[in-house]
């Protein structure tokens, strides 16, 4: 065992260590750019990143306890293996974050020499990256900016050696280097040629599950979506936003019931129905955040138009279900222009398999439902009729609220005769159960219902509390109509939204953004700094660029345009830099103060006493007078008026003048067999 400690606890002379002092910084950088992962990492490689940092600063105090590089060679196996056991993969978003936080830490823990810094701050640099994988908001930004600071102090601390400077002196050398970087870095994000989608392919677990809408609909789904305040959406409409009571934002369309949950259904054999609209339409545009899925959401009742860009019609289609999808999943913010009718006619005529659909029931379920809607169908004949007498029906003792009971098999029978507590979802459901009892085809659509203007950005926000489930049924002569069944039993969620149809003590959030208005004017401003965040930096994709690149009078650019003008304007910025760079290179007299002292010291070398590298004017006076004692005692006061002027605050010309006389009166002898200048003993 103590030889897997023996090895390696020094490091080689032929290689420059690293400064005991700079390996604390190093820790805090890495624990920084690690603080975000932590909570997405497993619980054994904190505590593994803890060992090591812990290990590693015993180290510093007792060096004996360096670890050997079989000890480090053991660990790296043993790390590879706990991440392909925890994640059966070594490629991919989790596990390739895993598997760097743990070579990173291990690379600490040999690191010993002024190249393993190197290596390490360059890796920790690269981590930074990885924190958007997770999350590009405001905050996660701007820590990150923070930390690549830190990263820098790290690196110029790494540079200044054993001499080293203090920490203020470093702080400042660090501040104008971000600085500087930032003209830099804002020229390469507006110029640089924006193509659609992500510029490189990324594994499958990049875009983890979101919470949101689902694929199926089952009693309880939606209401849990209430206690969320997550945005769904945004939008910005030309012109005057629509009346609450209009806000029907369609995603789903659901026809197949099992009993227990309701989905879809393959409708690719189905053609598009014939729509008649009239009226003026509502134009508006969509910011979508991402949620995995294909769906996007349009106010009843959208059309397809060629002048609603971005993206172009072909980005999207519109199903026979009318319902709006994106020809892949919506991975990354996105934005996009549509059109919507209120006053529509959806459907002339429905197919006998259409019908067929729209009437389906599972066997031998909800048999009370069931005799009701048979009782409906034989004493009443107008279908309009039938969907008026539902109504009326949940508008009795009927409560909406976000905390309904577990239904069990017969779940429509035992909402509507026993519990009689529900959801937007319980009602649709079974309203839905109803008509198709009673002989009336109709279908179930999810997507969200109204939205909170916000003033600050005039712009609509919609969140997944705004989440709502509604029917369609069939009426000969009107096509598919809209009926929303928990209008009948608390209309102000229509009308007022969510907030003001739930009781506070079911949901003491929606009372606190309700009752407090500070609360809700910080939340308001919060958005809509995060809004223009989404629009400009996160949404800045060609169409974005085109738009701001406009304003100065340049019409769709190509490519070849935005790599000459970025590259001419990377050389005027370099250029400035530079210029005010120069004015930190010493003055005139300070260079004559240079020039004078070396040309002293090749008159030393000429003598037989060439100055060394490292020396500095102290060093290099004290060994002259170990071997020449009266030709340093001559040497003295010009050294002396070297170092004042070269390191002191004030640089007088005439003491400069003073310097080259002092140096010109150095008399030195040189012996005719050191007419070549001695080397310096080593």
């Amino acid at each position: 065992m103590k030889r897997l400690f023996k090895r390696n606890r020094t490091t080689p002379k032929n290689i420059r260590p690293i400064n005991a002092e700079v390996v604390p910084w190093l820790i805090a950088a890495l624990m920084l750019v690690t603080v975000p992962h932590l909570p997405r990492l497993p619980f054994w490689t904190t505590f593994f990143v803890l060992a090591i940092v812990v290990y590693k600063l015993l180290t510093l105090k007792y060096p004996k306890l360096r670890p050997g590089r079989m000890v480090v060679i053991i660990l790296t196996a043993i790390g590879i293996a706990a991440v392909m056991l925890q994640y059966t993969k070594l490629f991919g978003r989790d596990s390739g974050v895993n598997l760097l936080v743990l070579m990173l830490f291990l690379k600490l823990l040999e690191t010993r020499s002024y190249r393993d810094g190197m290596v390490l701050i360059a890796l920790t640099y690269f981590l930074v990256i990885t924190n958007f994988l997770y999350s590009q908001s405001i905050p996660v930004a701007f820590f990150m900016l923070f930390v690549v600071g830190f990263i820098t102090f790290c690196l110029i601390s790494l540079n200044q050696g054993k001499a080293g400077i203090s920490l203020a002196e470093k702080i400042r050398l660090t501040a104008p280097l971000l600085i500087l970087a930032l003209p830099v870095m804002a020229l390469l994000f507006l110029l640089f040629p924006r193509i659609p989608g992500p510029l490189w392919g990324l594994p499958d677990d990049v875009y983890g599950a979101k919470t949101g809408l689902s694929e199926e609909m089952t009693p309880g789904q939606i209401s849990q979506l209430a206690f969320s305040d997550d945005v769904a959406f945004r939008v910005k409409f030309n012109g005057t936003p629509p009346s609450p009571a209009q806000l029907y934002w369609r995603a789903i369309v659901f026809w197949d019931y099992d009993g227990r949950t309701w989905r879809p259904g393959n409708d690719a054999r189905r053609s598009q129905p014939v729509v008649s609209t009239s009226g003026t339409p509502v134009e508006y545009t969509v910011t979508l955040e991402p949620h995995q899925r294909r769906w996007l959401f349009a106010l009843d009742l959208p059309v397809l138009d060629s002048r609603a860009k971005p993206p172009s019609p072909g980005h999207y289609v519109l199903t026979p279900n009318m319902q709006l999808l994106s020809s892949k999943p919506i991975i990354s913010l996105s934005q996009y222009r549509i059109r919507s009718y209120f006053n529509y006619r959806l459907g002339e005529k429905l197919t006998k398999r259409e019908r067929t659909r729209a009437l389906q029931l599972p066997p031998y379920r909800n048999p009370k439902a069931i005799e009701l809607a048979n009782e409906w169908r034989q004493t009443i004949r107008n279908p309009a009729d039938i969907i008026d007498t539902a109504l009326r029906l949940f508008n009795r003792d009927f409560t909406y609220t976000l905390r309904p009971p577990v239904l069990g098999a017969d779940a429509v029978d035992e909402f509507i005769f026993n519990t009689r507590r529900g959801f937007c979802e319980h009602f649709a459901g079974s309203f839905v159960f109803l008509m198709r009892a009673a002989g009336i085809p109709a279908r179930i659509v999810t997507g969200y219902q109204g939205g909170e203007v916000n003033p600050l950005g005039d712009y609509m926000l919609i969140r997944q509390a705004d989440a709502h489930a509604w029917a369609e049924v069939w009426l000969d002569g009107r096509g598919w109509v809209r009926v929303d069944p928990t209008t009948a039993v608390s209309p102000a969620r229509i009308q007022l939204g969510l907030d003001a149809a739930i009781p506070a003590r079911e949901n003491p959030r929606f009372l606190l953004r309700r009752d407090n208005t500070f609360f809700n004017h910080l939340d308001l401003l919060l958005d809509s700094i995060n809004n223009r965040w989404n629009e400009w930096v996160l949404g800045y994709g060609p169409e974005m660029q085109n738009l701001f690149l406009s304003r100065f009078g340049v019409q769709n650019p190509r490519a070849y345009d935005l790599v000459l003008w970025l590259t001419v304007s990377l050389g005027v910025t370099l250029g400035l830099i530079a210029l005010i760079s120069l004015k930190r290179i010493p003055n005139k007299n300070r260079d004559k103060v240079q020039r004078y002292y070396l040309k002293l010291c090749k008159r030393l070398a000429h003598a037989g006493y060439e100055r060394r590298p490292h020396e500095g004017p102290q060093a290099y006076l004290k060994r002259i007078k170990g071997t020449d004692p009266e030709l340093g005692s001559r040497l003295d006061t010009v050294i002396e008026l070297y170092a004042e002027l070269r390191y002191g605050p004030e640089r007088l010309p005439a003491n400069v003048v003073r310097l080259k006389q002092l140096s010109d009166q150095v008399k030195l002898s040189v012996n005719p067999d050191q007419r070549k200048p001695r080397k310096a003993a080593m």
